[in-house]
């Protein structure tokens, strides 16, 4: 699941902001197949995109609303696996404080 907007009344923000932080920060990219010689099947909390093709765009509006002043917490670029290097992971991203005016605020990123 790609949680697009979370809207917080500014009574709530800081301590939601953090919270919310401090959880995508832990939260582990991966698969959850077992890999040749793996005892176990590794652990992982959120997994691949189906493409990577959407990566541009998505950095872009990312550096677009931090430009326009967003607060990028945690994330906000791809993440290669160990050894699915073609795998199309994106690390879990926070922004907070995003501008109603930015683009990523007012749709989803397309480019």
């Amino acid at each position: 699941i790609g949680v697009e907007r979370i809207l917080v009344h500014e009574s709530q923000y800081d301590e939601f902001f953090r919270l919310f932080t401090e959880r995508a920060d832990k939260l582990r990219p991966g698969h959850s197949l077992k890999s040749p010689g793996d005892s176990v099947a590794p652990a992982a909390d959120v997994g691949a995109m189906v493409s990577g093709e959407r990566f541009p765009g998505l950095e872009h509006a990312i550096h677009e609303a931090v430009d326009m002043g967003a607060v990028l917490s945690v994330g906000g670029e791809p993440w290669r696996h160990p050894y699915l290097e073609q795998g199309s992971y994106f690390k879990p991203t926070v922004l907070g404080e995003v501008n109603p005016e930015c683009a990523l605020a007012q749709s989803e990123c397309k480019r």
